[in-house]
């Protein structure tokens, strides 16, 4: 990604500097949670300035969290770094066990797990 051509008030900006590294800065942010977050029409923007980073790719990663819209509860996403890719999903609806085990399987992530409305994958 072309970090030149966003403008600082982007909010693709703020994740793009976030993962530097993946985008040809020296700089990079290795503990951060994106400030607004975003819905899932513009979610694949972050997931691209994310970067591909191990088994974190993401286009397969958006095409997974399809699955979450369909149940129509509105979730709303926060692309995060901790460490390594991660990220958090506010959604207000319950999220049973066996989907959530899914999930992270299909995005091939290291980690998941669900409290207080709030969803979390993360890839190592």
């Amino acid at each position: 990604m072309d970090i030149t051509k966003l403008g600082e008030f982007d909010p693709i900006y703020e994740t793009a500097m976030a993962y530097g590294d993946s985008n040809g800065v020296k700089e990079r942010m290795l503990h951060w949670k994106h400030s607004k977050g975003c819905w899932y029409a513009d979610l694949i923007k972050h997931l691209e300035a994310m970067g591909n980073y191990n088994a974190f790719e993401p286009q397969n990663v958006y095409k997974q969290l399809e699955k979450l819209e369909k149940f129509d509860m509105k979730p709303y996403y926060y692309p995060a770094r901790e460490g390594s890719a991660c990220l958090y999903i506010h959604y207000p609806g319950y999220i049973d066990a066996e989907t959530l085990i899914e999930l992270r399987e299909a995005m091939i992530a290291d980690e998941a797990g669900y409290e207080n409305g709030m969803i979390r994958f993360w890839w190592d």
